[in-house]
């Protein structure tokens, strides 16, 4: 007995002095024989030095073999809870996804929500964001088991002091809503998605225009497509990419609204983005192009389907293959979908406008030649700290620190540069620019 009480002792004056793992190995050796009284003295010590040498599967192990509840004060379960989260949530060793609701219902137990961080909240907002680890139908479940009035509001902080990073209440709303989404709980999505959109909280990477387009999504879903469009014409506001276009085009398209469906399916056609990653939108076109009495038109899009379909090596649906048929089309024989992409931009250019689309800012008049040096100053440097524009005789140009010859020099705003000028894309405009590039500071 005496040996015991020694190699316990041995054990807390280690734990004390934060020798972890030498710790560890002392409990271990004491835990084998001792006593429930013994452990109920060891247990905080042997748990906590466990956690702070993060291993986890050890602490889970030590904790159950412990038996008698009663041992394990609040602080030793809060411990053991977090355990949990780190070693089946954010390391992600479980076996099925029933495992993980069980741990989610076991982290609620052992350590109910309260306001702000805690194992509870952190673990749903982990499976929340991390789409892969259950099915939509169970993220619903588990995004159920914890109250967002308890979540912290206030945006969290990152090492540089002007950025911060999305709060819990953010996180939840945008990772809940999705879930909804997925699973088809659409009544349920929009009222979720209105509720975080009222909630008054900033958000982070233009999440709330993401929000009112999954709001639009969920609406179509359930034939609002009225209101669907409003949410869309704000989102096409400030985002124009070309699947926002798409999508306004496909409620026009359900309104029946012909004429405006064209409009921004066209706009989207030849909006910047993957010709085969919009296949979808090919799709649409077919079916306003035969509506609108334009045979020829659809044929090329079913065209296009069919040529990006067997040269991406992708499954040719039954619809398409039919139509396919249909009209004779034999896939050996189409031309690269690139070509036939190209042939029908060059024949829709210049067409009207979608009526809420941004009108393309001017041009900025090219160089002599693309490649040809240029002088500018240094007119910004975003917070980030890893692009900025230069000022020079033919606009603003975008460019990236990384394009910086001989960054030494000292990257700040006034300082004289030369640089080429290689044509680019601006997202947000939706239209062609300038960037510089083989950037040197003078």
């Amino acid at each position: 007995m005496s040996n015991d009480i020694q190699q316990i002792d041995k054990a807390e004056a280690l734990w004390n002095g934060q020798d972890y793992p030498a710790a560890i190995i002392a409990y271990s050796q004491a835990w084998a024989t001792a006593t429930k009284e013994q452990k109920s003295q060891m247990i905080f010590g042997y748990c906590s030095s466990l956690y702070k040498v993060k291993d986890y599967k050890s602490l889970i192990d030590v904790y159950r073999t412990a038996q008698v509840d009663q041992i394990h004060t609040d602080s030793v379960k809060g411990i053991f809870a977090w355990a949990l989260y780190y070693h089946y949530i954010k390391l992600s060793k479980y076996d099925q996804a029933e495992q993980l609701i069980n741990v989610i219902d076991e982290i609620a137990i052992l350590s109910p929500q309260v306001k702000g961080l805690n194992a509870l909240a952190l673990s749903v907002i982990s499976i929340l964001r991390n789409g892969k680890l259950l099915s939509p139908q169970l993220r619903v479940v588990v995004g159920e088991k914890i109250s967002p009035e308890l979540l912290e509001r206030t945006p969290a902080p990152a090492k540089d002091p002007s950025q911060t990073y999305p709060s819990q209440l953010e996180e939840y709303y945008i990772g809940y809503s999705k879930a909804l989404e997925e699973a088809e709980e659409y009544s349920k999505a929009v009222d979720v998605c209105n509720k975080a959109l009222n909630l008054g909280i900033r958000y982070h990477y233009s999440q709330d225009l993401w929000m009112r387009r999954r709001m639009a999504t969920c609406l179509v879903a359930l034939q609002h497509y009225d209101k669907a469009l409003e949410q869309m014409q704000i989102v096409n506001k400030i985002k124009r990419d070309w699947f926002v276009l798409h999508e306004l085009a496909e409620i026009f398209y359900l309104l029946n609204s012909l004429s405006n469906a064209l409009s921004f399916a066209e706009k989207a056609a030849t909006a910047f983005g993957k010709v085969e990653m919009k296949i979808k939108l090919w799709g649409l076109l077919q079916k306003i192009y035969a509506k609108l009495g334009k045979s020829e038109n659809s044929s090329l899009m079913l065209r296009l389907q069919l040529a990006i379909c067997v040269q991406m090596k992708w499954h040719i649906s039954q619809q398409l293959s039919s139509a396919a048929a249909e009209f004779h089309l034999e896939a050996s024989k189409l031309p690269p979908f690139a070509e036939i992409y190209a042939g029908y931009a060059a024949s829709i250019k210049g067409n009207n406008t979608p009526p809420d689309a941004a009108k393309p800012g001017k041009p900025l008049p090219k160089p002599a030649t693309p490649t040809s040096r240029i002088s500018g100053t240094i007119k910004k440097l975003l917070p980030h700290g890893r692009s900025g524009f230069i000022r020079s005789s033919i606009g603003d140009l975008f460019f990236s620190v990384q394009d910086i010859n001989n960054p030494d020099a000292g990257i700040e705003v006034g300082k004289a540069v030369t640089c080429k000028v290689i044509e680019s894309f601006d997202p947000g405009k939706n239209a062609p620019t300038f960037k510089a590039r083989a950037i040197h500071i003078e």
